[in-house]
């Protein structure tokens, strides 16, 4: 799941992206879903997750009532502004075929060893560690007010049998011959929702003030004084990571959970369009 903010001059809106990528059985005809261990008929697919869609829009409209599922061009809309942080308009074509094309159409992207910028404008990319909320979020919206960006929570879902099993495999070598402390350190990590986490804010900075605005950002993050990781190494594998349906990519352990499904969803401010 995606739960992203796009954010371009007085223009906010938020979006939470489901992507359900079943694995049949051995005969092909059935998926098991490892949350509720239930059973799913191939040929009854497209019907499950239009339920499962409704039930989370009947979910989300007890936060907001304005909530609801987006329909052909709303969607291409979404998926533009998520690779050119809204400057570039594609119009649904009459058949909904090879989007990927359609979407890329003129729309120049270049990828450098470390970098990547899209129409000429640099990409940079934000994580957050720390998973900033209430007050301390709404100072981060106000600061980049005037800089397009997207900002972007994923998790890869796992049920706690799966979590578990990621966790003991990753930290295998941890305080070998101290348990206890192995125990404290892992101590409620796994909750109802667990999976592999990330948050980003995604930028794109104007190349002619490149410098001066990514010291800026750098700046009023170390004012913060939350961890966070301008992104060098990793940035064009968490971008793809970033993008709806790449489940793929950006793909790091330490599992992470919540308590609740709210708490993954970024809640918009009240000055905000939702």
């Amino acid at each position: 799941m995606w739960s992203e903010e796009q954010h371009r001059g007085d223009e906010t809106s938020h979006y939470l992206v489901v992507c359900w990528n079943p694995f049949w059985s051995t005969l092909g005809d059935e998926s098991e879903n490892v949350l509720d261990d239930r059973k799913i008929q191939k040929r009854k697919a497209p019907d499950y997750m239009a339920e499962e869609l409704s039930r989370i829009t009947d979910f989300l409209k007890k936060f907001d009532p304005s909530c609801r599922l987006l329909e052909y061009q709303e969607i291409i809309d979404f998926l533009s502004f998520s690779l050119s942080f809204g400057e570039n308009f594609v119009r649904m074509p009459n058949i909904p075929i090879y989007l990927d094309v359609v979407l890329t159409d003129n729309l120049d992207i270049e990828f450098e060893e470390n970098d990547l910028s899209i129409l000429g404008k640099p990409v940079i990319v934000l994580s957050l560690s720390s998973c900033p909320r209430g007050e301390l979020l709404e100072n981060i919206r106000k600061e980049f007010v005037d800089i397009p960006y997207r900002y972007v929570r994923r998790i890869l879902c796992m049920n706690a049998d799966e979590a578990e099993n990621e966790i003991k495999q990753y930290t295998n070598s941890w305080c070998s011959s101290r348990g206890y402390m192995k125990r404290a350190i892992m101590d409620k990590i796994i909750h109802p929702m667990s999976g592999y986490y990330s948050e980003q804010i995604i930028f794109s900075l104007p190349e002619e003030k490149f410098e001066d605005s990514f010291g800026y950002v750098q700046d009023f993050m170390d004012k913060l004084c939350v961890p966070y990781i301008l992104e060098n190494y990793n940035l064009k594998d968490i971008w793809w990571g970033s993008l709806a349906g790449c489940f793929r990519a950006n793909i790091r352990p330490f599992v992470d959970g919540f308590d609740a499904f709210s708490d993954f969803l970024i809640q918009p401010s009240e000055e905000r369009k939702c």
